[in-house]
């Protein structure tokens, strides 16, 4: 994980700092009103020290939170669609909220043998936290397969920062595979993250989750059965470009493969193959 830190010198020199941040914000369009470090940075003519905006403003909200006094910006609970970065919004433009941290708080209490006895990692699985149970056992198949698969439960130490650990996974493997549940349809970040991978050329793979009846739905669909009248409303609004995408993009995902607690690798329903298939193909990284 990077090193955050704020401009040296005088407390008056990084209030002034501060202050230059917090005037970018509050003066951002209302069609427009969150953006990144990165953004603000640019605005402020020092493209090259967003890392620095990002930990001001941290600092901010510290040194607000210490004085028991409001905070006139904050974090928004949802990545940059593009890039995953952290969203900054003036309070007066999208209003106050209670928000989780943004680094990691707890770690998993379960996983599978030698999911991190490798340095490198090979695939990121994209999933809602609601499924980490089946997720473990996906990851358990790919682990006797030789492939090292990327969890935030198990790979995003405590106390690091969650957007940028999720980032720089997603950019150093060879592929995403995404865990494809009702869950994971209804989770803005999971949305976020095939998005960012399809803007960036990564390979999709999925696993359906076929005990599912709105995945099975899904399927029906993908294999040319018509829509029906609630398709719509199956899945966030972040997810509307990657399910589009599934029907009429053929170059979207690399293959889709079904998962069942009850038929495990041998599961298979419509234009999802076998588990299993998926398995034997890819015992080596070159193969992915």
């Amino acid at each position: 994980m990077s090193k955050r830190t704020i401009p040296t010198g005088s407390e008056s020199m990084i209030s002034e700092f501060q202050e230059h941040i917090l005037k970018s914000l509050k003066h951002a369009s209302p069609e427009k009103p969150w953006m990144t470090a990165r953004t603000i940075a640019k605005k402020m003519s020092i493209p090259s020290q967003h890392k620095e905006v990002e930990s001001a403003l941290f600092h901010y909200l510290e040194q607000q939170e210490n004085l028991g006094e409001p905070s006139e910006v904050r974090y928004s609970s949802l990545p940059s669609r593009k890039t995953l970065e952290v969203l900054w919004g003036a309070c007066k433009s999208v209003g106050k909220q209670d928000l989780p941290n943004i680094t990691k708080d707890n770690v998993a209490d379960e996983f599978p043998d030698g999911i991190l006895t490798r340095e490198e990692t090979d695939i990121f699985i994209s999933h809602s936290h609601r499924d980490f149970k089946d997720v473990l056992e996906v990851a358990t198949h790919l682990i006797d397969a030789g492939i090292s698969p990327w969890l935030a439960e198990t790979h995003i130490n405590q106390g690091e920062h969650i957007h940028e650990e999720i980032i720089s996974a997603i950019n150093q493997t060879q592929a995403l595979l995404l865990f494809l549940s009702s869950n994971a349809l209804g989770s803005r970040w999971t949305g976020k993250e095939c998005e960012y991978a399809m803007h960036n050329g990564i390979p999709i793979y999925v696993v359906a989750n076929i005990d599912d009846d709105t995945i099975r739905l899904l399927l029906d669909v993908m294999s040319g059965e018509p829509e029906p009248q609630n398709w719509q409303t199956l899945f966030s609004s972040n997810f509307q470009e990657f399910i589009h995408g599934l029907n009429h993009t053929d170059e979207l995902i690399a293959a889709t493969y079904a998962y069942s607690r009850t038929k495990k690798l041998d599961a298979g329903y419509k234009t999802a193959s076998p588990l299993r298939s998926f398995l034997e193909k890819k015992t080596k990284r070159s193969n992915l």
